[in-house]
Formats: structure tokens, C-alpha cells, sequence
């Protein structure tokens, strides 16, 4: 099943609420949650709360569809991912994407489609949902490079978008301590014993980043795997100094996924500084202290066929499902195994 998570700006078309399609959007405060069905290729809000009872995350009603907003989401997503466990305990994990840069509402829609080709339908995959946070990414394709305005528009919606991932995730602490942790007079449900695993694309990791500068310390191991893939961030961004070297607090383990032929982060590294990106070289510096933090070069990694006219217009950029090579390992990555892809020689 699909979840969404996001900050897009909401509009009521036919007396339904939907996310605004002609990009003519910038981030919002308001966090939204609701499904995305791949057969129809529609959206579904929740409601959103009222009351402050509809805020609380104690004594929740036992119906569903009493539900509203995030208390909907996390007991729908518990709930799946339960059901998931009792067909195939083997496959039964929950994927968080967050896409990147010039993603609009129809780029949302092939991202579901493309997850739920590579790490859903693969019987060796342990992936069975996936979750995505869609933050406003306006820019319009049709050139590249892409005019220098719009990506300081997304820059600035990625941190704003990246304050509201914070939020969201401390609902799920609350929530989790009151749906799983018992207390006086409440009822403890039981752990569904899966896990959740980070993917970030692109953007997506400023968006990140941005998270994790508003957590500050209070950092809590949420996720499985964390897989960095394309970061166009800083390639110094996990130094000592830098927010992304609390990021393995949040997980087990972290896989930078980087491509010296990925030429989109060469317009990103022109047009914001002249840092090289995390996502072309990996990390400037290998910390040995971050011993579960592994820099994955994909650079020598073939493209499939399919894909080629894609690759050759705009770059080496969305490897993770352009390359089923890469897009296995990564699979192997999340079942917990080493990556098997070995550097590109000199």
C-alpha cells in the first residue's frame, strides 16, 4: 500500500480535496497525510483534526474511520504493515522516500510507480509500503540546465519542507509512546517487529538536512537502513560540524549511493557553491568513528536499456531505479546484507 506525507499546497476540485498540479505552489506549514492508489492514480487526504482531542494521541477511538489526520496514518500504516507480516513476515517493511528537485505532482506519481516496480514487486525484496514525503518542487522540465530562479525557489521550499519532516516525526514519537508504550489506564498494542527504511533522493537530502538542524540532539533511532542516493548536498556534510553526522543515530546503518556520471549535480554545484556534491564523490573525508556509514561508487554501473534516453538528456541522476543493478543491491542493502558493488576502477 501507498502512504503520502506532505507539505504541497492542498486545493478542492469537485468538491474533493487534492494536491495543487500547476506547480504554482510553495512549501506550507501544514503537514497533510493520505494514500496514493497506483490503479487510479488519485490521491486521498485525511481529514484534518479539529479539537484538541483530534491532536491527542492518547485513549484513541477504536474505529478507524473515527480517525483523523496523522492518528489515521500511523494506525492505517501499523495495520498494514501487521497484515503484511501474517502473508509474509519475510516482506513486510516499510520504504520512506523523499524525493528531490523538480519533482511536481506528476513526477510523485511515477516515483510511486517506479518504488513499486523495483522494491516492491521483487519477490527477494523485504519492501511491501511505501511511505513518501512530496514537498513543493516546482521547477518545469523541458531544459536543462534548469533556469537558475527555480532552484533557489526549491532550495528555499527544501529547508522550510525539511522543518515540517521535523514535526512529523515528533508525531510518531508521541504516537509511539502512547499506541505501543503502556501507561496508567491505557491500553499497549503490539510491535508489528518491522522495519522502516530511509531513502532520500537529490533534494530531498537538503530537505533532510534541514530536519535534522531542527531535531538539534533529540535524535531517535527510527529506521532500519538509511540509503543516500544523488545527495545533492555538501560532500563535506558529514563532518564533525555538519547535521548529517547525527544521521546514523537515526538508524542502523547509512549507504551513500554516489556516481561521478551524475552531471544534474554539476548544474547544482555551479548554481549554489562550488562544493563538490556528496551524491558525485561521496565524502570528502571517512571518519573511521562513523564505522556504519558506507560510501557506495555506482559510477561503472550500466543503465537498463529502457532507461537510456532518459539517462542521455538529463544525466545519471536516478540510478536507483534507471539501474537494476544498482537497484538490487540496494535491495541486498535493506535485507541487511553487504553491498556487492564493487568501486570503478582506475
Amino acid at each position: 500500500m501507498n502512504f503520502l506525507i506532505t507539505n504541497r499546497e492542498i486545493i478542492t476540485q469537485n468538491r474533493k480535496e487534492t494536491l495543487r498540479e500547476d506547480g504554482k505552489e510553495y512549501a506550507g506549514d501544514n503537514i497533510r497525510f493520505g494514500e496514493y492508489d497506483l490503479g487510479s492514480k488519485a490521491f486521498t487526504l485525511y481529514q484534518e483534526p479539529e479539537t484538541l482531542t483530534d491532536l491527542a494521541y492518547d485513549n484513541l477511538p477504536e474505529s478507524e474511520a473515527k480517525l483523523k489526520g496523522s492518528h489515521k496514518f500511523f494506525r492505517k500504516l501499523h495495520h498494514e504493515i501487521m497484515q503484511a507480516k501474517v502473508q509474509n513476515p519475510q516482506k513486510a517493511d516499510v520504504l520512506f522516500f523523499v524525493h528531490g528537485f523538480k519533482t511536481n505532482v506528476e513526477g510523485v506519481k511515477d516515483a510511486y510507480k517506479d518504488l513499486h516496480e523495483k522494491y516492491v514487486l521483487p519477490a527477494e525484496s523485504p519492501i511491501a509500503h511505501i511511505v513518501m514525503f512530496s514537498f513543493p518542487s516546482q521547477s518545469p522540465w523541458g531544459t536543462v540546465p534548469v533556469p537558475f530562479y527555480t532552484y533557489y525557489d526549491d532550495k528555499k521550499d527544501a529547508i522550510r519542507s525539511g522543518e515540517a519532516l521535523a514535526r512529523v516525526f515528533e508525531k510518531l514519537k508521541r504516537f509511539f509512546t502512547f499506541f505501543f508504550i503502556e501507561r496508567d489506564g491505557y491500553k499497549k498494542n503490539k510491535l508489528c517487529g518491522q522495519q522502516i527504511h530511509l531513502m532520500v533522493h537529490s533534494m530531498g537530502n537538503q530537505v533532510v538536512g534541514a530536519m535534522m538542524e531542527k531535531i538539534n540532539a533529540q535524535t531517535t533511532e527510527i529506521f532500519g537502513e538509511i540509503i543516500l542516493v544523488a545527495a545533492d548536498i555538501d560532500y563535506n556534510a558529514f563532518e564533525k560540524e555538519g547535521a548529517y553526522n547525527r544521521l546514523i543515530d537515526m538508524g542502523k546503518r547509512i549507504h551513500i549511493y554516489h556516481s561521478r556520471q551524475d552531471h544534474i549535480l554539476d548544474f547544482s554545484k555551479f548554481t549554489k557553491n562550488l562544493n563538490n556534491r556528496l551524491g558525485k564523490y561521496g565524502r570528502n573525508h571517512i571518519d573511521n568513528a562513523l564505522h556504519d556509514v558506507h560510501d557506495i561508487d555506482v559510477s561503472r554501473c550500466d543503465d537498463d536499456a529502457q532507461y537510456q534516453k532518459l539517462v542521455n538528456k538529463f544525466g545519471g541522476h536516478w540510478y536507483y531505479y534507471t539501474s537494476s543493478e544498482v537497484a538490487n543491491d540496494i535491495i541486498n542493502v535493506l535485507k541487511g546484507e553487504k553491498s556487492n558493488i564493487l568501486p570503478k576502477s582506475n
